[in-house]
C-alpha cells in the first residue's frame, strides 16, 4: 500500500503563522516596538505581526496541500474519491468551527450582559452557518460596524474561503487531467489578479473569495510542479545556502518596504500575488531544499504544536477576550505602559493556548481519528 507523502516541516511552520495572527489581533507586535526606537527593527517586529500575512500564508499552504494529495490520491489509486474528499474536510473544520460558533452567537452574547457589556454584534448567523461570512464581513465594513464588530465572529471570514475552496476545487480537479491541472491555477490566479484589477472597494478587496481566491491558486500551481517535474524539485533540493538566505531577505524587505516603495494600486492588484509566491518560496525550501538554514523539523516540540494550530485560531479572539474581560474588572488599562500592554498579551495567550490544547483533545482528535477511515 502506497503511504501519503508528509510534508514534516510544514506542521512547525503552521503554528509559527497561527502565533503571527495571534500577535495581530492581541496587539503583542505593537506592545514590543515600545522596546527600540529604531525604525527598521519596529517595522520588522510590526511585519511578523501582521495578521493579515498569517493568513494569506494559511491560504497558500492550503491550496498547495489540498492539491498535492488529489493528485496523490488520482495518481496512487487511479480515481479521487470526492465524498470521501469532503468527508475527511467536514471532519477536520466542522465540529470544532460550530462548537466555537455556537458558543460566539449563543452562549457569549449572555455571559457579556451579565457581566454588564453591551452585547453588539451586526453579524448574520446564517453566513456563518453556511460558510459565507466572508460576504458578511463586507457588508459590515460598509455599514461602517467594523469597531463594533466581534473579533471572535469576524476570524470566520478565512474559515468561509477555505470552506468555498474546498467545495470548489475538487470540482476544478474533474475538468482538467491531473497533469494539466496547473492549467486551471493560473486560469484562477489570473482571474483573481484582474478582480482586484477592477475594484477599489477595500471591503472586496480584503475580504472577497475572489480577491484571495489567488493565494490558494498558487499554492495548487506549485504543487502540481512538484508532484509532476522531478527537475523542479531536484533543482529545489540543490540550490544554495546562500541563494535561500538571499531569497528570504529580499522577500523580508519586500514585505517590510513594499507599502512605501509602491503605488498604492499597485498594492492593492498586484502585491497580493507577490506576497503569495514568497509564502510558496517558504513552503518549497522547508519541503525539498537539503541546503536550508534551518528546518522547522528540526524543532520537535514547535512541530508538536502544529496540531493545536487549528484550534489556535478558531478560539484565540475567546482568549484574548478573556484577558480584555479581567483587565476591565481590574481597572487596568492596557495603554498604561509597557508592562501592563504586555500583560495583557501574555495572559490572552495562556488562556488561547489552553483553549486551544482542550479543543483538541476534547473535540478534534476523536473526529481526526473518524476521517481517517475515508483516508
Amino acid at each position: 500500500m502506497t503511504t501519503k507523502k508528509y510534508f514534516e516541516n510544514l506542521d512547525g511552520l503552521r503554528f509559527v503563522l497561527a502565533m503571527i495572527v495571534f500577535a495581530s489581533h492581541s496587539k503583542l507586535g505593537e506592545t514590543l516596538t515600545q522596546l527600540s526606537s529604531n525604525n527598521f527593527i519596529n517595522r520588522l517586529i510590526i511585519t511578523f505581526s501582521k495578521g493579515f500575512l498569517g493568513v494569506s500564508s494559511f491560504f497558500v499552504l492550503s491550496g498547495f496541500l489540498i492539491t498535492y494529495l488529489m493528485i496523490e490520491e488520482k495518481d496512487h489509486r487511479l480515481a479521487f474519491n470526492l465524498k470521501n474528499f469532503y468527508l475527511r474536510r467536514s471532519f477536520r473544520i466542522w465540529p470544532l468551527y460550530y462548537t466555537v460558533l455556537a458558543f460566539t452567537f449563543l452562549i457569549y452574547p449572555l455571559i457579556k450582559t451579565r457581566l454588564g457589556f453591551n452585547d453588539l454584534n451586526p453579524y448574520s448567523l446564517v453566513y456563518h452557518i453556511f460558510f459565507f461570512s466572508n460576504f458578511d464581513s463586507i457588508h459590515v465594513q460598509h455599514d461602517g460596524l467594523v469597531e463594533v464588530a466581534p473579533l471572535m465572529i469576524n476570524i470566520n471570514w478565512s474559515i468561509s474561503i477555505e470552506e468555498q475552496f474546498y467545495l470548489i476545487w475538487p470540482l476544478l480537479f474533474f475538468f482538467f487531467p491531473p497533469q494539466r491541472f496547473w492549467v486551471g491555477c493560473l486560469v484562477v490566479i489570473i482571474a483573481s489578479w484582474i478582480f482586484r484589477m477592477v475594484t477599489d472597494d477595500s471591503a472586496y478587496l480584503y475580504y472577497h473569495t475572489l480577491s484571495v481566491i489567488s493565494d490558494l491558486g498558487i499554492g495548487a500551481f506549485f504543487a502540481c510542479l512538484c508532484y509532476y517535474n522531478s527537475d523542479f524539485t531536484k533543482g529545489l533540493k540543490n540550490v544554495k545556502k546562500s541563494f535561500l538566505i538571499f531569497i528570504y531577505l529580499l522577500g523580508i524587505l519586500w514585505l517590510m518596504y513594499s507599502d512605501i516603495l509602491f503605488s498604492d494600486y499597485f498594492m492593492h492588484t498586484s502585491s497580493r500575488v507577490i506576497n503569495a509566491l514568497f509564502f510558496a518560496f517558504i513552503i518549497l525550501e522547508q519541503s525539498y531544499a537539503k541546503n536550508s538554514f534551518y528546518k522547522f523539523s528540526n524543532a520537535p516540540r514547535l512541530s508538536a504544536m502544529g496540531k493545536f494550530t487549528f484550534g489556535l485560531y478558531m478560539v484565540h479572539p475567546i482568549g484574548i477576550q478573556a484577558s480584555i474581560i479581567i483587565f476591565k474588572f481590574l481597572n487596568i488599562q492596557r495603554e498604561q505602559g509597557f508592562l501592563y500592554s504586555l500583560a495583557y498579551s501574555i495572559l490572552a495567550l495562556i488562556f488561547s493556548m489552553f483553549l486551544a490544547i482542550g479543543s483538541y483533545y476534547l473535540i478534534e482528535r476523536r473526529f481526526l481519528v473518524m476521517r481517517k477511515k475515508f483516508a
